[in-house]
């Protein structure tokens, strides 16, 4: 299936993935026993309007955060509330990994500094925190996991891109071309609807013998589907094309160096086009 990505700056809270959502209970709505009638309602509504087979877990907590880890301690189907109480003690069965925002290099960043487990994170003061991370979302995260409700910092988008795990019949080169060009028409189509231009382009391929091959290149600011697709096929030509009838499991394209349209500033001259606007990067 077809994989969004969209980058976002590290130190803002962690965007709700697909198949998330997040809400602001009112304050007649935020006593445990008014949360759970909302949460039961939602299960409800699901199972009504969409059927059985759709089920969701549900967190709530003092902030969004941690609504988001108490997702994670029923599952599947779960109604979980974290109170302010509860803490530190009902975090100390999570790893380090379940936490939002700490991924396989944190993780290992945390290892290196003697962060082994919940219990050795808890123990860190905020300026700890921030060090290990290099930059302020740790020492946000120290607020935030105990309960703090944080203003979210408004988050700068970095890049758009779309990803494909092939099923085995569309792994011929062929077929996966036509694949990673529907991906590129989409995440062009998402630049233009978002009102983002793209000046660089990145495509990558992993092929079923394990093989990864990417390559990236750079035009002048633009946001039609063309460009893209141009850049496309220089890349395609130079790195699928060595491997003869290789076949292709997973395809992905990514378009980065985003200026908001609002923020454009207007050209002295006329803008360079087609081919000449292309710079290759990588």
């Amino acid at each position: 299936r077809d994989r969004d990505v969209t980058g976002v700056q590290t130190c803002a809270l962690p965007i709700c993935s697909i198949d998330e959502v997040a809400c602001r209970l009112m304050r007649n709505e935020a006593s445990p026993e008014a949360a759970t009638r909302i949460a039961h309602a939602i299960k409800r509504g699901l199972k009504e309007n969409v059927g059985e087979y759709v089920r969701c877990s549900i967190g709530i907590a003092p902030n969004r955060y941690l609504a988001k880890v108490a997702t994670d301690l029923q599952k599947p189907d779960g109604l979980t509330i974290l109170r302010e109480a509860d803490l530190p003690e009902r975090l100390y069965v999570l790893s380090l990994r379940d936490l939002p925002g700490v991924g396989h290099n944190m993780e290992q960043r945390l290892i290196k500094a003697g962060i082994r487990g919940m219990r050795d994170l808890w123990a860190l003061d905020p300026e700890r925190m921030r060090a290990i991370w290099g930059n302020v979302w740790g020492e946000r995260m120290w607020h935030l996991l105990r309960g703090a409700d944080l203003a979210e910092e408004e988050t700068q988008r970095r890049s758009i891109g779309h990803s494909h795990v092939m099923a085995p019949e569309l792994r011929t080169p062929e077929k996966a071309r036509h694949v990673a060009r529907r991906l590129t028409l989409k995440a062009a189509s998402r630049l233009r609807r978002m009102e983002y231009y793209a000046s660089a382009f990145s495509f990558s391929a992993r092929f079923e013998s394990g093989l990864r091959v990417e390559g990236g290149e750079r035009c002048w600011r633009a946001q039609d589907s063309s460009t893209f697709l141009r850049l496309l096929d220089k890349i395609w030509d130079r790195t699928v094309r060595n491997q003869g009838r290789a076949r292709i499991k997973k395809v992905s394209v990514v378009l980065y160096g985003l200026t908001a349209a609002k923020d454009l500033q207007p050209d002295l001259f006329d803008a360079p086009s087609g081919a000449e606007a292309d710079r290759k990067s990588t």
